[in-house]
């Protein structure tokens, strides 16, 4: 299986630690050095989307009485914790757990545990905190009374927030708090347009995310969750207007990368069917179907054709579903008729050709003039053209 892109560069981390640790003490320059149980620092993680530089630590025991080394580690916020473990010295193995008090014991460990078993081994401790706090790295190795051989294993400390402000065209690198918690992700729209939102990064080939569309003040705009996974590429688009808006994120992996984009769209249709906007022959028209819209507004055009003959449109979308399985639908009616003669749907990145007809006329049209209306269908919204062919 290939392995997912965030996988690969939490990997390319732990083997720049074993690099940059291999060797004399005199590498540990910068480090900070905790022996023999007491620790003489705190470590605070660092955010996994700073562009700080990375500093590395060492944690220092002995297979003597003083077998156990704890070190307080501040997260700023709730997330998940990234330790990345180097084995240096590492004879008789090394174990690391997170807990939530100094005491350090099986009753308020949290989460699960990484096993050193030899020098220059490697591995990743992640555990999901809910929220900011001081929580305590411990290392343990095997105690033994007929030997004292010093035990280091480095580390760096890097907190996946559950939630913030992606930067434009980056991705940024978040968690969830906890398996079924919720992060929040703040996106402004500065116009009509729509947002892509993407998820690069990934802990495996299998993983899948919940999302939902917020206003303002946290208030859902989708029905449910989407559903969004390798079905969907990872990528999904929401129609939205002029805003502020935040997506709300559910995700079970210790850590994801998520990026949004903005897409402005000038459009030029009806608001009704009295208004609507002529397309010619040739022409395309592109819009946007807001999450916010109603299900019985749209987008409204009209053409005229002189002659029986045939038409035909293709209709492509960018849409989501609005926590529902729906998208856009393009409606077309013939003038002085309040029903549509045809109806065609489309959903996430999809497209197709449309040849209409009214019945009698062998697959044409009559002459007259047609309207067409760009809607929600089921909830769905997002970007959309349509091209008279």
């Amino acid at each position: 299986m290939k392995k997912s892109k965030l996988l690969s560069v939490m990997l390319a981390l732990v083997l720049v630690l074993t690099t940059a640790f291999a060797g004399a003490e005199s590498v540990f320059a910068g480090t900070v050095s905790v022996v023999n149980g007491g620790p003489i620092a705190e470590v605070t993680a660092l955010d996994a989307n700073s562009e700080e530089a990375v500093i590395p630590y060492l944690a220092r025991m002995s297979t003597g009485s003083d077998n156990v080394t704890i070190i307080p580690v501040v997260a700023k916020k709730g997330g998940t914790l990234a330790f990345k473990l180097a084995g240096q010295e590492v004879g008789n193995g090394v174990t690391v757990t997170l807990h939530s008090a100094y005491t350090a014991t099986d009753g308020n460990r949290i989460g699960g545990s990484k096993y050193l078993n030899s020098s220059n081994s490697t591995n990743t401790l992640y555990v999901k905190v809910a929220r900011a706090g001081t929580y305590y790295l411990k290392f343990d190795t095997y105690k033994t009374s007929t030997q004292d051989v010093p035990q280091s294993v480095a580390f760096t400390a890097f907190l996946y927030p559950a939630g913030g402000t992606p930067t434009k065209g980056k991705t940024f690198r978040g968690a969830s708090p906890d398996n079924n918690g919720v992060s929040y992700y703040k996106v402004t729209a500065p116009g009509n347009g729509y947002l892509t939102v993407s998820f690069p990064e990934r802990m495996s080939d299998y993983s899948s995310f919940y999302i939902k569309l917020m206003n303002s003040k946290k208030n859902s705009l989708f029905t449910n969750f989407e559903f969004v996974s390798s079905s969907k590429a990872y990528k999904t688009t929401i129609g939205v207007a002029k805003g502020t808006y935040y997506i709300a994120v559910k995700n079970s992996d210790d850590a994801y990368g998520m990026k949004v984009s903005f897409t402005s769209v000038k459009e030029n249709s009806g608001t009704t069917k009295s208004k609507a906007k002529s397309i010619y022959k040739g022409n395309t028209k592109k819009g946007i179907i807001t999450v916010t819209q109603s299900e019985n507004s749209g987008d409204w055009y009209k053409f005229k054709i002189s002659k029986t003959q045939y038409v035909k449109f293709t209709f492509k979308v960018k849409a989501n579903g609005g926590g529902n399985y729906g998208g856009l639908k393009a409606e077309f009616y013939q003038s002085g008729k309040s029903y549509s003669f045809g109806s065609f749907s489309c959903y996430n990145e999809e497209g197709r050709k449309i040849q209409l007809y009214t019945y009698g006329k062998g697959n044409k049209l009559a002459p007259g003039t047609y309207y067409i209306k760009v809607k929600k269908y089921s909830g769905g919204n997002g970007y959309y053209t349509l091209k008279w062919n």
